[in-house]
């Protein structure tokens, strides 16, 4: 049985792809000391450190053949969190995978990476990029569109939303491929054994091409939140006030990543995927389905039905 070791395996995809890399592969998981490991199935072993711990990552990957790269600043608006962990650790990890002639690394970037107009996240996932791509490492490189799944954060703020006012603000008229957390970890286990993959970057995205209205009115229908105003507001005055909030260090409804992220289109080709990857990407009626499932016992979702 091959090893792998997954950073991020506490994060929102990280413990699900752990729970369907588990059957497959030894799995070891660099986890922080106060990490929450209980969210991780029996049978994982842990290595404690983190990505800015060059020492604990060198041990890390000693007799490891893959290493699957989940770990990344996600949520921050400070611009040094996201270079240290997106930039600073990504070298740190490919340095000493180089060192220990790790067979394949699988990145996981983001659909960020690729906007005209990148904020600081999409800035740093873009430079991770390039520094995997130069590390002399054989790589895969995955950019996911908007993931959603148990434990999200996307679609379970948007089912919030929803369920507190009947008037829906909707900022932006760019099209959207949400993608479910199942599709992603099955893609990341097809790159980790994929020939034909090898050294390339994939779009990831959902089946379904949705404006956010669209993608709004479902959510509400699916969730029953009852019936809705939706109203188009011009997005500029949001720009204004996230990027003043920001720049006090204060943090807003939304992000400036949040709202590059409804602003600019994130509608690429998902075929490279589909053939070298054996995507099958979930139309995402089903995937709110099966998100809704895994979410009920967890949600007082008839406290908001009509």
């Amino acid at each position: 049985m091959k090893i792998i070791l997954v950073t991020g395996a506490t994060g929102f995809v990280g413990k699900h792809f752990v729970r369907a890399a588990i059957d497959k592969y030894k799995v070891f998981c660099l986890v922080r000391e106060t990490s929450d490991v209980s969210v991780l199935p029996d049978g994982v072993e842990y290595v404690y450190g983190d990505l800015s711990d060059k020492e604990a990552l060198r041990n890390a990957t000693k007799n490891i053949d893959f290493v699957v790269h989940l770990g990344a600043s996600v949520q921050s608006i400070s611009k040094d969190v996201n270079y240290n962990t997106n930039v600073i650790g990504t070298k740190n990890l490919t340095e000493v995978c180089k060192e220990n002639k790790i067979k394949k690394i699988i990145h996981l970037s983001s659909i960020n990476a690729t906007f005209e107009e990148r904020g600081i996240y999409g800035q740093t996932k873009l430079q991770s990029e390039d520094i995997v791509k130069q590390s002399g490492l054989p790589y895969v490189i995955l950019q996911p569109a908007t993931i959603y799944g148990h434990g999200d954060k996307g679609l379970s703020a948007t089912y919030k939303l929803l369920s507190k006012s009947k008037i829906i603000p909707i900022i932006g008229n760019v099209f959207v491929r949400p993608v479910y957390v199942n599709d992603v970890t099955k893609v990341i286990l097809s790159a980790l054994e994929s020939k034909s993959a090898l050294n390339n970057t994939y779009y990831i995205g959902g089946a379904t091409k949705l404006t956010i209205r669209e993608y709004m009115e479902k959510v509400s229908d699916l969730t029953g939140t009852g019936k809705k105003t939706f109203v188009n507001l011009p997005a500029w005055p949001f720009k204004i006030i996230i990027n003043l909030n920001e720049y006090l260090g204060k943090r807003w409804l939304m992000t400036s990543e949040q709202y590059l992220s409804m602003t600019q289109s994130k509608d690429l080709d998902v075929n490279p995927a589909q053939r070298d990857l054996n995507f099958k990407p979930t139309d995402f009626d089903t995937g709110l389905k099966l998100w809704l499932e895994d979410v009920k016992p967890h949600e007082n979702f008839a406290s908001t039905r009509r």
